[in-house]
């Protein structure tokens, strides 16, 4: 019976990786024919556009953003498992994501406050920085989209929460981590439109996407993603009208 398992674990296996080398290859032609396509579109504007006086590609060339949205978290998705982890303190990683807010579109409407416990900041996670700040903002464009959404909002907010609290979570699956005794929590909260209780549990999903007309249904899997390939947790909390609260979780180096 033990034999079988394996079998079909040993299958699976194989299974996974050879999807996973198709979509790379199929990621690869997908991103050279965007490029064509691009190109293509901005000739056809401007080429007409000398023609006949005017041109409105408007509709094709909000498709064509949307795609190249798809493709490039479809990439992201696929290819989340490459973390080049090493050690970072708590304090880096919030501070690199208070530093990118200024930059996101409709930041200057949102007020970003941020909470740190006092000794949080020199405590050290093994991480991708990179990776997992990309993570945090992807959270963050969804929080300001959120609360855009929703006209009742006067006082425009996200607040960000960092505390160090005993582990709960299973972070045996890494040598660095095996022992760690204690793990970050970082909550996340808007003020926005808030999600239904229906469809909570199925926001990390892939292809799931909840009142966004331009949303691909990628991004937030690629959160769960990323936390999870970092030996942590994710959750949501949210209550409609009010706004929604992210909560991850990752160990801390003992």
């Amino acid at each position: 019976m033990e034999q079988v398992k394996l079998a079909s674990y040993e299958k699976l296996e194989v299974e996974n990786r050879e999807l996973k080398t198709v979509l790379r290859k199929l990621s690869h032609e997908m991103g050279n024919a965007l490029t064509l396509l691009g190109a293509s579109i901005f000739y056809v504007e401007t080429d007409i556009a000398t023609a006949n006086g005017k041109c409105d590609v408007s509709d094709l060339k909000n498709d064509y953003t949307y795609i190249c949205n798809l493709f490039k978290e479809l990439r992201e998705y696929n290819h989340t498992e490459s973390l080049a982890k090493k050690e970072v303190t708590v304090g880096e990683l919030v501070s690199s994501i208070e530093s990118a807010f200024s930059k996101m579109a409709g930041s200057e409407k949102v007020l970003l406050v941020t909470h740190r416990q006092d000794n949080a900041g020199n405590k050290k996670i093994y991480a991708d920085l990179l990776k997992l700040r990309q993570a945090l903002i992807n959270v963050l464009k969804n929080c300001i989209d959120a609360i855009e959404e929703n006209e009742d909002n006067k006082g425009k907010r996200i607040d960000v929460s960092v505390l160090i609290e005993p582990i709960t979570i299973d972070a045996t699956m890494d040598k660095k981590i095996t022992h760690a005794k204690e793990m970050v929590h970082i909550e996340i909260r808007d003020n926005g439109k808030g999600i239904c209780e229906a469809h909570i549990s199925e926001i990390f999903q892939p292809m799931f996407t909840y009142g966004k007309k331009d949303g691909t249904g990628l991004g937030l899997s690629v959160v769960r993603k990323i936390v999870e390939d970092h030996k942590g947790k994710i959750e949501a909390v949210s209550v409609l009208g009010t706004g929604t609260a992210i909560h991850i979780y990752l160990p801390i180096l003992k």
